[in-house]
C-alpha cells in the first residue's frame, strides 16, 4: 500500500486523498495473495479458537491455560475487525469533508495525516506557515 501510494505521489504533484487510499487499500486486499492467505488463516484460527473454548469446556479440564489462550485469540480477532472497520469509517468521513470543499491538507490534518518536510519539522513557524498558505 505504501509503496504504491508513493509511486503515484511522485507521478502526481498532490498527495493521495481518502478516494485514493481506498481504491489502492480495496486492489490491494482484492488481488494480494499475501492478503488471501492472511484471512483464511485468520479466520481458521477465530473458528478453532472458537471451538478450542468448547472443547476445554467439554474435557473438564483442570487448567486454565488452553481457555485463556483460545480467548485471547478471539479477543485479538474481535479487536482487529474493530480496527478495520474504523480505519474504512475514518477515510469514509475524509472522503465526505473533501467532498464538502474541505481543503485535503485540513483533512489531513484533522485525521493526522499531514506531512511536513525535515526543515518544517525543525521550524515549527515555518510549519504553520506553510499550511494556512
Amino acid at each position: 500500500l505504501v509503496t504504491a501510494l508513493q509511486q503515484q505521489d511522485q507521478a502526481v504533484s498532490r498527495p493521495p486523498g481518502a478516494r485514493e487510499l481506498l481504491q489502492e487499500s480495496l486492489y490491494i486486499v482484492l488481488y494480494d495473495v499475501g492478503v488471501c492467505v492472511y484471512v483464511l488463516v485468520f479466520s481458521a484460527g477465530f473458528v478453532a479458537s472458537l471451538l478450542g473454548i468448547r472443547w476445554w469446556v467439554a474435557c473438564n479440564m483442570q487448567t486454565w491455560s488452553p481457555f485463556f489462550a483460545a480467548l485471547f485469540l478471539i479477543l485479538f480477532g474481535i479487536i482487529a475487525l474493530i480496527f478495520a472497520c474504523s480505519w474504512g469509517a475514518m477515510l469514509s468521513c475524509w472522503n465526505c469533508l473533501e467532498a464538502c470543499g474541505l481543503s485535503s491538507r485540513a483533512a489531513r490534518l484533522f485525521f493526522g495525516m499531514y506531512h511536513c518536510d525535515h526543515t518544517d519539522a525543525r521550524r515549527p513557524e515555518i510549519a504553520l506557515r506553510s499550511w494556512h498558505e
